[in-house]
């Protein structure tokens, strides 16, 4: 392989184990911040509820707005 075609290769494979490293500290730290997994997951999991509720009750009014404009009454 002509030396050219090696050195970008080589500089993939760092930025990529770079990167790797990265991305496993910024979990790492995301999980921290919440206090540690366990945690993150109920926060996860409130927010999903909270979210859930919201949008049922976006689509109950969707569906009124629908009825209240096609004058079924």
């Amino acid at each position: 392989m002509p030396s050219s075609v090696k050195s970008v290769t080589g500089l993939v494979g760092r930025v990529s184990e770079e990167l790797d490293a990265e991305v496993r500290s910024a979990s790492l730290d995301a999980e921290a911040e919440f206090g540690g997994r366990e945690a993150r997951l109920e926060l996860e999991r409130k927010l999903l509820s909270k979210l859930d509720m919201r949008m049922s009750i976006l689509i109950l009014i969707y569906i009124l707005n629908i009825v209240d404009r096609s004058n079924v009454s």
